[in-house]
């Protein structure tokens, strides 16, 4: 008996999902429903061509992308492969990823190991995006940041005086207001690192730069690109007195290569995103372009234990990804699912009763956006993981069953980066022949 995510949410939420009666994306793939007594362990989505001879698992798969096709053959992010393809092939490119996310990748987690792997695949060095101040700083093993007499806004901000960035966040300069870097990804010692500052709109000012260098800040659009160094100095530092622009961020990356900026804000669901000023969005496509956008969420949708209602939750997710793929013209998108979370039930820590619901959401939101899908959650090792990596030896996630730790992250690094390779091999052996 096949089970399909469609009639899982049709029997859990009474819900008809007409996109998934008739898929006819690929040419008359009928896709069965049949009925679902109890909720499943495992995350089982066939579609199934009418002859039967082949079969294609949709969204199960550890360490892969899938973006529906029942060809497993075809290439995933078939776009930012062929970039990865011209890079390797010795094409002067820079190719940026802006890694879009909550507290799972706080502190560059993940997405640090990702980055290391892919650079040191593909080339490219530089830690990109570091905002100008932040409270976890310390967490960062990928730069080291200090700073000082900032004020801040951000996504929970009542009122926001200034436009935020990707990251959720702006800042202000309070008087003489300063931020030092020193970037630790970089593999080439020669290389050389260009180091931006990264505005809103605002007056005419100037920026002290390292040892007493004036920068001009002619912030006239809605955002600006500063270039304040380009050596190859791994540190920076600036400093600012003007409190009529909104400072971002500094952007350290080289010339060549993949780049990733890490954009985490700590409890997001995703759905701010979708709130953002599309003009804005076009302009920072503009002037700092990305070529794939990843959104990693989940955790923060499963509140208490016993929450498992996520229909509210496909029309402004949708409307966050109908956001990235109208204003970041030109990049792929990818959706990585919820990680595995646990709760107590009855004194033992299981996996939240809601996942099944949540993955079986964000799959429809991905399929129906058209977009590439990571499962996570099955990545992890699907039901019970997170219990399991806990109570490991040594530990992989913290005891709030919540959040991997150092060594956790890795695993899932090295399992994004896995995933990006079969990808690539595809873009390689397939168009080669």
């Amino acid at each position: 008996m096949l089970l399909f995510i469609s009639s899982w949410c049709s029997s859990v939420y009474n819900l008809h999902f007409k996109a998934l009666d008739n898929i006819n994306l690929f040419s008359d793939i009928i896709v069965k429903k049949d009925t679902v007594a109890k909720k499943p362990k495992t995350l089982p989505v066939v579609v199934v061509q009418p002859n039967n001879n082949k079969t294609f698992s949709l969204f199960q798969a550890a360490n892969r992308f899938t973006a529906y096709y029942v060809d497993s053959n075809k290439v995933v992010l078939e776009h930012f492969m062929g970039k990865l393809k011209e890079l390797k092939l010795g094409k002067k490119r820079k190719i940026r990823i802006a890694f879009i996310g909550d507290s799972m990748i706080e502190g560059d987690m993940i997405s640090q190991t990702l980055r290391q792997l892919l650079q040191q695949q593909f080339g490219g060095d530089g830690v990109g995006f570091v905002p100008i101040m932040s409270n976890v700083a310390g967490m960062r093993s990928s730069v080291t940041l200090k700073f000082g007499n900032w004020n801040q806004e951000d996504f929970r901000t009542k009122k926001n005086k200034y436009p935020l960035f990707i990251s959720g966040y702006a800042y202000t300069a309070k008087g003489n207001s300063w931020c030092e870097l020193n970037d630790k990804c970089v593999n080439n010692s020669n290389v050389r690192l260009n180091k931006y500052l990264l505005t809103g709109s605002g007056a005419f000012c100037t920026a002290t730069v390292n040892t007493g260098k004036l920068i001009n800040i002619n912030a006239d659009r809605p955002f600006n690109k500063i270039l304040l160094d380009s050596s190859n100095a791994t540190s920076i530092k600036v400093a600012l007195s003007n409190n009529s622009i909104p400072v971002y961020g500094i952007a350290s990356e080289s010339d060549n290569g993949i780049i990733i900026d890490n954009y985490s804000f700590r409890g997001s669901g995703g759905l701010e995103l979708g709130k953002m000023n599309a003009d804005f969005l076009q302009t920072i496509q503009q002037q700092h372009p990305y070529d794939l956008v990843i959104l990693q969420y989940g955790v923060n949708l499963l509140n208490n234990a016993n929450e498992d209602n996520f229909i509210w939750y496909y029309k402004p997710m949708m409307k966050t990804i109908e956001q990235v793929k109208n204003n970041f013209q030109g990049a792929d998108i990818l959706l990585i699912s919820s990680a595995d979370k646990a709760f107590r039930y009855k004194g033992k820590y299981e996996t939240a009763k809601g996942m099944f619901g949540l993955i079986s959401m964000q799959q429809k939101i991905a399929y129906e956006s058209g977009i590439a899908f990571y499962n996570l959650y099955e990545s992890m090792g699907g039901e019970g993981s997170m219990t399991r990596w806990v109570e490991s030896n040594p530990p992989l996630a913290y005891k709030d069953y919540t959040h991997p730790n150092s060594l956790g992250d890795e695993i899932i690094g090295k399992g994004l980066f896995e995933a990006f390779m079969v990808e690539f091999q595809k873009e390689t052996s397939i168009k080669s022949k």
